[in-house]
C-alpha cells in the first residue's frame, strides 16, 4: 500500500500542450507526498510520450484506454481504481495547479 495520503487524478484526451504545463505544476508542488494518475481517455502516442518524459523526473501512473468517444466517467473510474491514496483529487488537463495545491 501507497504511503500517500492524497491521489491526484489529471484527465486528459489528445491535449499535449495543456497536458504539459499541468505536469510542470504537478513537478512543481511545495509538497510531493501524493500520487499522481493520468486518466487518458484514449490519446495518441504524442501524450504517451510526453508521460514517459515526465515520469524520468516524478513518477506518473498512466492510466489509458482505448478511443471509443468520449468516455471521462469510465476513465476516471479506472484512475480511482488504481488510486491508493485515502483521498482523491481531480484536475482537468488543462488546468494548472498552483504551487501549493497539494
Amino acid at each position: 500500500m501507497n504511503m500517500n495520503s492524497l491521489s491526484i487524478v489529471i484527465s486528459t484526451y489528445n491535449s499535449p500542450k495543456y497536458l504539459e504545463l499541468v505536469l510542470n505544476g504537478i513537478i512543481n508542488q511545495h509538497d510531493q507526498n501524493f500520487e499522481c494518475i493520468i486518466a487518458d481517455d484514449g490519446s495518441g502516442e504524442e501524450t504517451e510520450n510526453l508521460v514517459k518524459k515526465f515520469s524520468k523526473k516524478r513518477k506518473f501512473i498512466h492510466a489509458w484506454h482505448e478511443d471509443k468517444g468520449f468516455r471521462l466517467a469510465a476513465i476516471r473510474n479506472r484512475a480511482i481504481a488504481i488510486a491508493s491514496g485515502a483521498s482523491i483529487a481531480f484536475i482537468d488537463g488543462d488546468c494548472i495547479p498552483a504551487p501549493e495545491y497539494s
